[in-house]
């Protein structure tokens, strides 16, 4: 569990956009809103109990089918937005492998 303040807002701030986007938008942002809160409650809790070594390789996980549900509620939806987000997780899942391949 993240002990930073500029963390644990940054989490929040997540959450509640999440949130939002389950409670007053359409079929597309419920699905991505449900897929990021999920991503973000198990990378969180999940992710502070398992070793170091199998929690990159879960978050790497984590990430890449996130971004792949994303992808699939884009285009099935054609809703821009998402598409940003799913670029965004697509950045972050390369990112992690880079890390993962480079160990650090």
């Amino acid at each position: 569990m993240p002990t930073s303040p500029i963390v644990i807002g940054l989490i929040s701030l997540t959450l509640g956009i999440a949130l939002f986007a389950l409670l007053k938008g359409g079929p597309a942002e419920r699905l991505g809103g449900a897929m990021v809160g999920a991503n973000l409650l198990l990378s969180v809790f999940v992710g502070s109990f398992l070793p170091p070594s199998v929690e990159t390789l879960f978050r790497l996980t984590l990430d890449g089918l996130t971004a792949l549900g994303l992808l699939i509620i884009a285009v099935r939806y054609a809703s821009f937005w998402l598409g940003g987000a799913m670029l965004l997780y697509a950045a972050q899942f390369s990112l992690h492998a880079f890390y993962m391949v480079m160990s650090r």
